[in-house]
Formats: structure tokens, C-alpha cells, sequence
């Protein structure tokens, strides 16, 4: 006889919430409708398609969110309509209920989604000739003020939805309207897996232990890891090096992040101040907004008036603090530099160290600066020229260290983190079916992708006071 957890029907995503600007988004609205009806059973709430009687639409909206199983937000560089009484547009305001909808969940069903590549630049551009179209008959001193309080307000917009309370929140990015559904059903299908797993651990296996963080997470990248570490013992030997500069790469869904978050924790670059990341949060960006972003994840920021905005500049400070301490800098999204990593390693890394080298001739110091560059594309073939190999025994400073890639993880990369963490295998082989579970999505086909790995490892009680079953 089945027991009566077994026969329960068990909750599910039906429906979601598909929120974004209309007037640009349209199109892909409706693929995101057609995608999640056709392949993973789920509806989309689209506005267009509400009948509703004479109501308040910001009621309905909000109503609509709270009543959804789920929220994707698409965004682009539309602003929208911003309804009486209030200061943020639709968009803006559905994004924020959503939020607070899912507070107390840890990791709820919201997802955000945005351009990148020549689709961003094609929706920057419809959304300019779409504001330009709806202001060109006011006089143009207040046509120019409203575009440009519009690009401040998106700007505002993408900073929230890219930063909250303090931490950065994960990204879908699309290049293509297929590529828009592959994620959103993805997406969606993940929602469904975790919501059974959560519900299968509810009444099999107490949740009594600790959750992994995400540095030990980051730790599964162990290969990179190795070679940053030798990297920096080795550097120790060149006391004439002002700065060792490294590049880690790997696709969008490589676990980025978790890497970063371990670096910040890691102890050989906690010698100093902790590690500051930077990455501006306006798109596009030009060296001096970039050269300020750097001054301050270094903490230069609040001593330094005015603002460092040039590589020079940048370079006297660094070279002032190294007096004191090493300084440890992490770029996220190096690729959203103009150029991308060649360009960042021409215009920004080259010139800061040959800066550093001439300080350091004339005033030699003991601590240097170690700076590591984080890519998402894993397009190798566009910075060929920018690096160097772990290999070199003397590499070019002026040059990135290019560390090994963030890749796909296996089995044995799971077994050997598992051990180093110390999850305990007992009973014997509960390691083995840890791995098998978290390289598995929930379909049971291999899933090694590290972003999806991490997401299943955190819902894992991998130190629990009961025994897994």
C-alpha cells in the first residue's frame, strides 16, 4: 500500500508571471508564452491578454503577481509607464512585489532575463527612437531633460535588479529569441524539479544539518584554484613585481560567482584588506567610470576627493597603499569592458602596471596588487594576445595570467570535494550518491553544468545530524 505522502499531489508551477516594458518587448513576450505552454506545461500571465472591468491596472497587477506560482522579468532599456501616485514605472513596481511575494524563501521563483551582444545594442536603439517618438513634439530643452531623466532611471532600475541587499542576484542573459525561450523553460523546469525535491526531502529526510556556502561551492573549481596558488607563491620570489594580474574564463552557467565569492574568503588574498570587487553597473561604460569602480572595491573611495577617474591616478594610490598591505582587486565581467578582455588588458591592466613599475623604481614596496579578471564568455580566441600561461616562469606583468578554465564538473571533481569539505561518508557510499544526484537533473539525465550542480548542492543537508536514507 502507498503511504499517504506518496499519493499526495504534490505542488507545482502553473502559471508565471511575465513582466517587462510592451512596446519593446513584445515579440518576446509572446515566445516566452508560446515556449512555457508548449514545452513545460506552465502559463504565462501576459497583460495584453487580461480582461478585466473598470479597475485600478495597478491593483490588478500586483493582485496577479501574488496570485502566480512564478515571475520572469524580461528587461530592457524601456523604461515604462509610470502610473499616478506612484515613482516607479509597472515594470519597476512588479519586479519589486515579486521580491517581496518570495522574501522568506531563500532562493524563490524569480528570474530575470537581459539582452546582450548586438541584440542589447538593437533595444537600446528601438528603445531611444520609442522615447523620441513619445517627447518629440515638447521643446527640446525638455526633451533632452526627460531622455535624459529616462537613462537615469534605467540605469537606477538595472543597478537594483543586478544588486540587492548588498549581494549581486544572477542573471539570465540572451542573445537570441530562441535562446530567450531555451532559458525560460529552463528556468521554469528547474522551479518544478526543486519544488518535488524539497517536497521528497520534507517527508524522507529531516533538514536538521547546515547549508553549503557559496565559497565551499567555489572550491569545486579546483584546478584554477591550484594554479592561483601557485601563481602566488611564485610571485613572492619577484619582490620587483607591482602586480600580478591573472584571467579566469568560462561560459555564462560556469559558476562565476561562487568562484568570486571564494577568492574574497580565500586566505592567501585575505593578506590585506579584503578583496573588493568591481564591475560598474551602468552599460556602456568608459575607462573613467571603470577607473572609479576600481578605486572603490580598493576602499579608496571615501579618502579620495575628488574621484580617481585615470589609470595614473589610480596608479599613485595603489602604489601609496602598498606601503601598507597587499590590495587584492576582482573584475567582474571583464567582457562588459569596451574592447572586452583585450581591450581591458590594453587600455586598463598595461597601463596601471607600467605606471606601478616606474613608482615602484623610484619608492620600492614590499606588497603588490593581484588582480583577477572574470569572463563569461570563454571566447579564448578574442584575447589571445592579452596572455600568458601559468607555464611562463617569468611572464610579462603587463599581461594576464590566464588561470585554467571554469568548466563542467564530474564525478570525480564532486568525490574529491566532498572529502576536502568534510561531508561525512557514512553510511559507506553516501558519497557516490551525493555525486550521482547533484550530476543529475530532475529527469535523471546528467546535468554536469556547475550553476545547476551548486543550486541542487544547496539544497542538499550535506552535514546533517540524521543519516541521509
Amino acid at each position: 500500500m502507498s503511504s499517504p505522502q506518496a499519493t499526495k499531489e504534490l505542488p507545482r508551477i502553473r502559471n508565471v508571471f511575465v513582466s517587462s516594458t510592451h512596446r519593446d518587448l513584445k515579440a518576446y513576450r509572446r515566445e516566452v508564452k508560446d515556449a512555457l505552454s508548449t514545452a513545460a506545461q506552465v502559463e504565462a500571465f501576459l497583460s495584453e491578454d487580461w480582461i478585466h472591468g473598470y479597475q485600478d491596472p495597478v491593483k490588478i497587477c500586483h493582485d496577479l503577481v501574488y496570485d502566480a506560482d512564478g515571475y520572469l522579468g524580461i528587461f530592457g532599456y524601456l523604461y515604462g509607464s509610470i502610473p499616478p501616485r506612484q515613482d516607479k514605472s509597472i515594470t519597476h513596481l512588479e519586479f519589486l512585489w515579486a521580491l517581496e511575494r518570495w522574501s522568506e524563501l531563500r532562493a524563490g521563483p524569480v528570474a530575470v532575463f537581459m539582452p546582450q551582444g548586438r541584440l542589447e545594442k538593437a533595444l537600446r536603439t528601438t528603445a531611444r527612437r520609442l522615447l523620441r517618438k513619445e517627447v518629440k513634439n515638447q521643446p527640446e530643452a525638455k526633451r533632452v531633460a526627460e531622455e535624459v531623466e529616462h537613462e537615469r532611471r534605467v540605469a537606477r532600475f538595472h543597478a537594483e535588479v543586478l544588486v540587492q541587499d548588498g549581494e549581486w542576484r544572477f542573471i539570465n542573459h540572451f542573445d537570441s529569441v530562441q535562446r530567450l525561450r531555451e532559458q525560460a523553460i529552463a528556468v521554469c523546469k528547474t522551479w518544478q524539479g526543486k519544488i518535488f525535491e524539497d517536497a521528497y526531502r520534507a517527508v524522507s529526510a529531516p533538514d536538521s544539518g547546515r547549508r553549503v556556502s557559496d565559497p565551499e561551492l567555489g572550491r569545486l573549481h579546483a584546478r584554477p584554484l591550484a594554479v592561483l596558488t601557485r601563481l602566488l607563491a611564485r610571485a613572492a620570489g619577484r619582490p620587483e613585481l607591482p602586480a600580478l594580474g591573472l584571467l579566469v574564463a568560462g561560459g555564462e552557467d560556469a559558476g562565476q560567482l561562487e568562484f568570486l565569492a571564494l577568492l574574497q574568503e580565500f586566505k592567501p588574498l585575505r593578506a590585506g584588506r579584503r578583496p573588493g570587487v568591481a564591475r560598474p553597473l551602468q552599460d556602456p561604460y568608459d575607462l573613467p567610470t571603470f577607473v572609479r569602480a576600481c578605486a572603490q572595491a580598493l576602499g579608496f573611495v571615501a579618502a579620495d576627493t575628488p574621484p580617481l577617474e585615470t589609470v595614473d591616478a589610480l596608479a599613485e594610490r595603489i602604489h601609496q597603499e602598498l606601503k601598507h598591505q597587499q590590495l587584492v582587486l576582482l573584475v567582474n565581467q571583464v567582457e562588459r569592458f569596451p574592447g572586452k578582455v583585450a581591450g581591458f588588458q590594453a587600455r586598463f591592466w598595461a597601463p596601471l602596471v607600467a605606471a606601478l613599475q616606474a613608482l615602484r623604481a623610484v619608492h620600492p614596496e614590499a606588497h603588490r596588487l593581484v588582480m583577477v579578471a572574470v569572463d563569461y564568455t570563454g571566447r579564448a580566441d578574442t584575447w589571445t594576445a592579452a596572455v600568458v600561461t601559468p607555464d611562463d616562469a617569468a611572464p610579462d606583468p603587463l599581461r594576464l595570467v590566464q588561470l585554467p578554465p571554469l568548466k563542467e564538473l564530474d564525478r570525480d571533481d564532486l568525490l574529491t570535494w566532498l572529502a576536502e569539505v568534510e561531508v561525512p561518508d557514512d553510511p559507506p557510499g553516501r558519497h557516490a550518491k551525493l555525486a550521482a544526484r547533484v550530476l543529475a537533473n530532475p529527469q535523471g539525465e546528467t546535468d554536469c553544468t556547475p550553476i545547476r550542480v551548486f543550486s541542487r548542492l544547496r539544497n542538499e543537508s550535506l552535514w546533517p545530524d540524521a543519516d541521509l536514507p
